[in-house]
């Protein structure tokens, strides 16, 4: 959705419909954000921490491209090893499978609303192997990143 926002504001110029679509957006990201709070807010793990951890996911939401376990970990004041387990307690994923899970979303939604190269793209979601990139979304979504385009 933010992806679809920001082509939209940046992308056309004064097209018809245009400001009514992205407040359209915007609202419709402020119902994910509220929806994602408010799982947070009644998970097991109690208040003080499912606040650590939305916080810890919108992290991992904004810095997708090039955030590590250790850096976030570093980031949090947490040992890598119990922000994984914090992690996964919360949301049922690996840390790793969270990013992978995210990078893969994010590249879908560009390869569907953006002209950029699938190179650039794969650097944008913070790949930098190609093969590996491709193969992780031939693993995601059962096609290569290019067929995926060309079928959109």
């Amino acid at each position: 959705l933010c992806v679809q926002l920001i082509n939209e504001y940046y992308g056309h110029e004064e097209d018809l419909y245009q400001e009514s679509k992205i407040l359209h957006l915007f609202d419709c990201i402020l119902i994910e954000l509220t929806r994602s709070y408010q799982k947070m807010k009644d998970h097991p793990l109690g208040k003080k921490d499912s606040l650590k951890v939305s916080d810890m996911i919108y992290y991992i939401e904004n810095h997708y491209n090039s955030v590590t376990l250790k850096s976030i970990a570093d980031y949090f004041g947490y040992h890598p090893k119990h922000f994984s387990r914090i992690i996964h307690q919360a949301t049922g994923q690996t840390f790793t499978d969270l990013l992978l899970d995210l990078r893969m979303r994010c590249a879908k939604e560009l390869l569907q609303n953006n002209s950029l190269s699938i190179t650039e793209i794969m650097h944008q979601v913070g790949y930098h192997n190609y093969k590996w990139f491709s193969n992780q979304f031939q693993k995601k979504f059962d096609m290569s990143p290019k067929k995926y385009r060309d079928t959109v």
